[in-house]
């Protein structure tokens, strides 16, 4: 069967010099062996594909047959000129194939009971997200067209950031025209109708040269830049090319800004953001190319934001930069994440990214999503999604490469600071405090010398304003990612989100480090595997849908009791338990509201103190340490950012810090920790989006003629089964009107 298709679809494509090549791909490993390029859940790979015939693409997905004992070359019989190793950097199309009807993600009925309500259906449906997941994640793509057949029917499908749509089944045996047209249209189409994004371009043999020698010959970046741009190169013929990325400066968001110089804290040179341009500049400078390859950080999920971070190569400036790459919700009540970092930076908060540019790709006519416009109108959350691009001058190394505890509480201290400055000075609220948004910043002298090392709050894009703060949610989902919430946002769902929430977050997260990369007085790996989960990935779903958790994390909150024992005494370890009182005087002085109720859904050597970036002395006195202000109303402490200051300032004044960290305790488990992750909130993922969750919103179009209505639709959550562990779920926002993506059909 599978010769066959690949012999209907090869006859469909054009005449001439061949553009596509047919690839049988779902029994032969992936082309790329690198494992930094490996984000596959599932491990599955599509049947078929449709590939360019690009020689780099070939020459990556070629299988040396040679190598095949001849008794396997001949059972295969004709499939055998079409194998090829899969690659998602470079497929062009998915095309998959289902014999049987039983695990087949759709039936073949037209109008009801179109999509199966059973555990291997909804493993099939989640298999084909799992197929655009990562081609999203590996491609420069705004959507991407996919071919399902399921015995002698078809469907097609179009996938996005909001979701899929799906056409209704048709008989390709019985009308072979219509599948032929559109394989030979697709293949007519250029790469933009294809669903490319045309402002991302494969970078010439002469660019890739030109980044290489910047790499060879730069001494003002730090080592871990340099490592970032290497990768780059490496990967660059391991499923990464390097691609070309154009900004058109004109649509920047901050060319209406004021004027401001900023230093840049690599070198001490101006850098000029906002502020109308000379017609020099806009004559020179309205054109800019970066060149990226590998993605630093890539969202693990198929809807949502969809967030990517590059390491990228300025060529118009000669000098590294980082390129965020994301699909903002459009909502006059969303604030662009652009905006926020204009508001924050001319309030003049500390220890944040210096934004170079950002806005909408495309400007005035930005692209858009369209699966939601297939969605019924009861389901107003969900929203048409920009592709919007930033770029930071800083490139930060992760949280979770810190040296040891007392540069993690230096780093996760600075932002504190940044956060206090947001919110008293520009009335900006985080919302997203997590393992991810937290970075560390090595500025270094023009030899590569590390002169400084602090921290960077980045990820603005959840962030709130003080004066939008009782405006009604745009969606309906709380803001954050799940292990750092605090547990009053997880046990109720609709509480609005406040200071103290991210306070605590903060909390979280050095406990969340300290649990994994800290030796503790619990030894045995598998037991702290548990209790790390059931402290910060335990939830249930109830009946409105809301994932309600945090129970234990609560517990911990009202007691005062760090769930971390660290098994040597050190600075460390009395930071942890003087933050687990803090975290227990505000829990006792607040009184969650009956409204929230009834909507419940060991070393001996010290890190000396010449090798600190900070250096505080210790206060005479700090608001809540061991004993409760004598007030006779006391406020939740946690309202403010002192007293939490007040107890990393104290900490940081002491002297025993040690180098104490280790290799990831949970790692080597039977069962080796993952974050878990809850399926509400997907549909609104944070900057962390790394995690595949989502819930389902499904509808069949009409076939053509192109008068179509959605005839029906369901609301269906479910937990896909294909991950290993039954952590993940993936889900389709399906419906279609395929024949609107054709050209005219050849005579």
């Amino acid at each position: 069967m599978y010769s066959g298709i690949c012999e209907g679809l090869e006859i469909s494509l054009p005449d001439g010099e061949p553009r596509f090549a047919i690839k049988d791909t779902g029994r032969w490993p992936e082309a790329s062996k690198d494992s930094a390029t490996d984000c596959s859940a599932s491990g599955k790979k599509p049947d078929l594909g449709i590939y360019p015939c690009y020689p780099q693409a070939l020459k990556e997905i070629a299988i040396d047959l040679s190598e095949w004992p001849e008794k396997t070359c001949k059972s295969l019989g004709p499939r055998l000129d079409y194998v090829a190793s899969p690659s998602w950097a470079w497929v062009d199309m998915p095309v998959e194939i289902t014999h049987n009807l039983k695990t087949a993600p759709f039936s073949q009925k037209e109008k009801k009971d179109w999509l199966p309500n059973n555990d291997e259906a909804r493993k099939s449906r989640g298999q084909l997200a799992d197929y655009a997941r990562q081609i999203l994640a590996h491609q420069h793509r705004q959507f991407l067209f996919m071919i399902l057949f399921i015995r002698d029917h078809a469907r097609l499908m179009r996938w996005d950031r909001v979701g899929a749509i799906v056409s209704k089944p048709f008989n390709y045996v019985k009308s072979p025209d219509t599948l032929g047209r559109f394989v030979y249209q697709y293949a007519n189409m250029t790469a933009a109708e294809r669903g490319f994004d045309p402002t991302a371009t494969l970078a010439t043999a002469e660019e890739i040269e030109t980044l290489r020698s910047y790499v060879e010959s730069v001494t003002n970046i730090s080592d871990y830049v340099k490592s970032c741009l290497n990768d780059v190169l490496r990967l660059h013929v391991h499923g990464w090319p390097i691609y070309k990325i154009e900004l058109i400066l004109g649509e920047s968001e901050l060319k209406e800004c004021d004027t401001t110089e900023r230093k840049n804290t690599r070198g001490g040179t101006k850098r000029r953001v906002g502020g109308p341009k000379t017609a020099e500049e806009t004559k020179e400078d309205s054109r800019q190319y970066l060149l990226v390859g590998y993605a630093l950080d890539y969202s693990r999920s198929l809807t949502g934001r969809g967030t990517k971070c590059f390491a990228a190569y300025d060529m118009t400036t000669h000098q590294a930069v980082l390129l965020k790459d994301t699909w903002r919700p459009v909502s006059a009540n969303i604030r662009t994440e652009g905006e926020v970092y204009e508001r924050i930076h001319s309030k003049g908060v500390r220890y944040i990214a210096t934004v170079l540019h950002c806005g909408d790709v495309g400007g005035t006519q930005p692209q858009q999503t369209l699966t939601q416009e297939w969605i019924r109108e009861d389901h107003p959350s969900i929203l048409c999604q920009n592709h919007y691009r930033l770029v930071f001058a800083e490139i930060g190394r992760p949280l979770q490469t810190y040296e040891h505890s007392l540069q993690m509480t230096e780093v996760i201290y600075c932002a504190l600071l940044a956060h206090q400055d947001a919110w008293t000075k520009a009335e900006v609220l985080h919302c997203d405090i997590s393992d991810g948004n937290v970075l560390i910043y090595e500025a270094v002298d023009q030899d590569g010398n590390v002169t400084t090392s602090t921290g960077l709050l980045n990820d603005w894009d959840l962030a709130k304003y003080k004066e939008d703060m009782t405006e009604p949610h745009t969606q309906n989902s709380r803001s954050g990612t799940w292990q750092f919430m605090s547990a009053l946002l997880l046990k109720f769902p609709k509480k609005p989100h406040e200071v103290s929430d991210d306070l605590e977050s903060f909390v979280h997260l050095i406990n969340w480090l300290s649990f994994q990369y800290h030796e503790q007085t619990m030894k045995d790996p598998g037991v702290l595997n548990e209790e790390l989960r059931s402290i910060y990935d335990q939830f249930v779903t109830n009946a409105e849908g809301y994932d309600i958790g945090g129970l234990r994390k609560l517990d911990k909150n009202k007691a005062g009791e760090s769930p971390v024992d660290l098994s040597i005494d050190s600075s460390h370890r009395t930071l942890l338990k003087s933050l687990a009182k803090l975290v227990a005087e505000h829990y006792a002085a607040i009184k969650p509201k009956a409204s929230d109720s009834d909507t419940q859904m060991g070393s001996d050597s010290k890190v000396p103190r010449a090798h600190r970036c900070i250096t505080i002395t210790a206060k005479t006195s700090a608001p809540s340490q061991d004993v409760h202000p004598p007030v006779l109303v006391r406020q939740p402490v946690l309202n403010a950012h002192d007293a939490i200051i007040a107890q990393f300032e104290n900490a940081l004044a002491q002297d025993s810090w040690y180098p104490d960290k280790t290799h990831n305790l949970l790692m080597n488990t039977a069962v080796p920790y993952e974050p878990l992750f809850s399926s509400e909130l997907w549909r609104i993922w944070t900057a962390a989006e790394r995690r595949l969750y989502d819930t389902a919103l499904l509808a069949e179009s009409q076939l053509p003629p192109p008068q179509v209505s959605v005839r029906e639709s369901a609301v269906v959550g479910h937990r896909s089964l294909w991950s290993s562990r039954n952590q993940l779920s993936i889900a389709v926002r399906t419906s279609f009107c395929w024949w609107s993506f054709f050209k005219i059909s050849p005579n």
